[in-house]
Order: structure tokens, then sequence, then C-alpha cells
């Protein structure tokens, strides 16, 4: 499952240009138990990878390492990162705060999770297998 769905022919924003010639055509991610995810962007060769650190019961700490094929960034690689680092981190950081808040005020009363049948790639079954992976493992330990 993926959040962010990108592809070289469908990704359509200024600030982060992809070359229809670029080697990677379309985004993969994968998930490492418990905590870590390695991806790559459409466009030149790249990885990226993505750790989410718990720091206590409603706080944690986000660690992101970008990996491209030279040394130093050629122009497209560094806008991609100034795009990463400045807009899409910010949202998907605001994204979390704001659902966290959400379910903290018990005012949203629809269930935990995000569920479209028609279009499962915005749906929210990724976040259902994990918890049920931390559940597992705290119960394993019981």
């Amino acid at each position: 499952t993926t959040c962010h769905a990108m592809t070289n022919s469908n990704l359509d924003n200024p600030a982060y240009k992809v070359d229809s010639k670029d080697s990677v055509k379309r985004a993969i991610y994968s998930w490492l138990w418990p905590n870590t995810a390695f991806f790559i962007a459409p466009g030149p060769k790249n990885l990226g990878v993505f750790q989410m650190v718990p720091t206590g019961p409603e706080s944690s700490l986000q660690r992101w390492e970008f990996y491209f094929e030279n040394e130093q960034p050629t122009e497209s690689e560094q806008a991609y990162l100034d795009w990463t680092i400045n807009t899409l981190i910010p949202e998907d950081t605001a994204l979390y705060e704001n659902v966290q808040h959400g379910l903290r005020s018990q005012g949203y009363s629809q269930g935990r999770f995000v569920i479209n049948r028609n279009r499962p790639e915005w749906s929210e079954h990724h976040v259902h297998q994990f918890q049920t992976l931390v559940r597992d493992a705290i119960m394993a330990d019981c």
C-alpha cells in the first residue's frame, strides 16, 4: 500500500520536475518492521530511508536520509530534496499531528481508519496492518 502514489507521468509539481527519460518511472515503498521505510522516487536513481523513532507516548523523532548516484546532488536532485524537506515533510507532519489531535478530541466517531474500497491507494489498510503488528508484538510479551 502506498501513501503517495507517484509516477513520472502524473507527478505535477513545479518544484520537483521529473523527466520522462529518467531511470525511475514509479515510486516504490517498502517497510521494515517496526519503524523504517525505504523509498525510491520517480526521477534519477535514488534511495530514501525514513525512520520514525518513538520518544514518548505521544511524541517521536523523524530521521530522513537520501542517497543519489553521485556524491553531490544534481540540480534536479537538490530540487527534489528541497521540495521533500520544505514541503512534503511539513505537510505530512501537520497531517499526522492533526489526526492525533482529532482522535484525542473524541469528536470523530466514524472509526479509526479511512477505507475506500474503490480507491485502496487512498485507504489506511497499511495503518491497520501496522497497528496489528504492534498489538501482536506487545501481546507476545504478556
